[in-house]
């Protein structure tokens, strides 16, 4: 998993300001706790609720396919892939 520690380096965010709008969001989680933001910034931990991936698109202001990519321990082996059957 990548996290999103360079999407917000590179909108120069901190953690700080994270756990202020996750909170602010009422995000489902621990968010007080500064481990589990540390933990979801740089990618060590997915998150367990689906609002949390539409928070963070939310705030990063991305698209949520690439934060659910970011979180994805298969972004990058997933091919998209023409189907040439023609019985579809």
């Amino acid at each position: 998993m990548k996290g999103i520690k360079d999407l917000l380096e590179s909108k120069r965010l901190n953690k700080k300001y994270v756990t202020e709008t996750l909170l602010l969001k009422n995000t489902p989680g621990n968010w007080t706790c500064r481990q589990n933001v540390a933990n979801l910034i740089n990618g060590d931990c997915a998150p367990r609720d689906p609002y949390v991936y539409i928070a963070l698109a939310d705030m990063l202001d991305e698209d949520i396919k690439t934060i659910l990519y970011r979180y994805s321990s298969m972004h990058k082996e997933i091919k998209i892939e023409e189907l040439e059957n023609e019985n579809w």
